[in-house]
């Protein structure tokens, strides 16, 4: 079956909370804390990031049939002087990888980028996540070594 893309609809929550288990499980598993689940908590937050009122982001998703088997957060702002697209999240299912969600997920950036007139698309990754640095990279994006990421935690 072949995958499609579209946004995200107020449908999609229960299988966004329940993709928010996967996202957190690989991202602790690389840190180490792998045997850690997502609380409720997170998962409800996770899967409410695009949907409601008030939602911080965009997101589109990549479904096989009726199941979402990837998604893309994002999010339009500045980068010093210039448009940006910020990726706030990327992420495909284990079972879905190898396929090229994740360079169909990069070309749909670039298009909804040039579609808002960005000059830039920027995205974090985290230094220990080796498959994403490695993919990235041949993608032909730069690290950025001047920058320090900033945060407060609330």
């Amino acid at each position: 079956m072949t995958n499609t893309f579209r946004m995200i609809e107020m449908g999609d929550r229960a299988q966004m909370r329940d993709m928010a288990g996967e996202v957190y499980a690989y991202f602790r598993g690389i840190a180490g804390n792998g045997d850690i689940a997502a609380t409720e908590r997170e998962r409800d937050d996770f899967a409410d990031l695009s949907l409601g009122d008030d939602p911080l982001c965009n997101c589109l998703l990549a479904l096989n049939g009726d199941r979402i088997v990837g998604y893309m957060a994002y999010y339009y702002g500045t980068f010093d002087t210039d448009r940006a697209f910020y990726i706030a999240g990327l992420f495909v299912r284990e079972k879905a990888r190898g396929q090229g969600l994740g360079r169909q997920f990069m070309d749909l950036a670039y298009g909804l980028a040039e579609k808002r007139r960005a000059q830039r698309i920027v995205w974090q990754v985290w230094v220990e996540n080796d498959p994403a640095l490695r993919f990235y990279e041949g993608l032909g994006a730069e690290y950025i070594p001047e920058e320090k990421l900033m945060t407060i935690r609330l």
